[in-house]
């Protein structure tokens, strides 16, 4: 019988990252990055940046998300003994993070994971809140910090905006400003605003989804 898929893979496993701050937790991509996070045993501390929603606090919405997961009773005993929600929102200055909360990511945190993003193809004001202003507010965040070994912003591929019948280069895809969607403009923006600041950033490996489905 053939062993099913893993999805983690090797280079995953061989982490060396302890202490995690990911974005977007409660999110679809986010989520699946902390449920497969969750599996690393070297993996100390996920600290989770949520926004509290629907009478929910940050800690409870991570919860529900893991339970999607089915993770529940023990193991999500346990899962939740490493993880701890940072409260706030991205188009709040600083992140709206608390003292304690900041200091941990600029002096704690060793690989820091930006999902969070409004994914709306029809509502540009939150994508330019989330997208641009939230990148923005993410660099006064990252300001001075200490310990972080890898960012890893999460982008994506249709930033090259609309091309039909052309191939466009990864070099020249944040130049074009052909877009028919606010969504695809605010994701251009916001690589360009992080690759402009990369002389004062932690070293950065953009991940650019071509695609998501549930």
């Amino acid at each position: 019988m053939q062993e099913p898929l893993d999805p983690l893979h090797r280079s995953i496993r061989a982490w060396s990252y302890r202490k995690v701050f990911l974005t977007g937790a409660t999110g679809l991509l986010g989520g699946q990055l902390l449920y497969d996070i969750l599996r690393l045993p070297q993996v100390d501390e996920v600290v989770c940046f949520v926004r509290p929603a629907h009478g929910h606090s940050g800690i409870q919405r991570i919860k529900q998300k893991l339970r999607r997961y089915g993770v529940k009773g023990e193991k999500l005993t346990s899962a939740m003994s490493r993880v701890r929600a940072a409260e706030g929102s991205v188009d709040e200055p600083m992140w709206g993070l608390s003292g304690a909360d900041l200091n941990w990511v600029r002096n704690e945190c060793e690989l820091f994971i930006h999902c969070a993003a409004s994914i709306s193809f029809s509502d540009g004001l939150a994508n330019e809140a989330a997208n641009v202003v939230g990148t923005h507010n993410m660099l006064d965040v990252l300001r001075g910090a200490k310990n972080i070994r890898l960012f890893v912003p999460f982008s994506s591929a249709t930033l090259c905006g609309w091309a039909p019948n052309e191939v466009v280069k990864e070099e020249e895809s944040l130049d074009r400003t052909n877009h028919i969607i606010a969504y695809t403009l605010s994701k251009s923006k916001a690589e360009k605003m992080l690759r402009a600041a990369k002389a004062d950033l932690p070293p950065m490996f953009f991940v650019r989804p071509c695609g998501v489905m549930a």
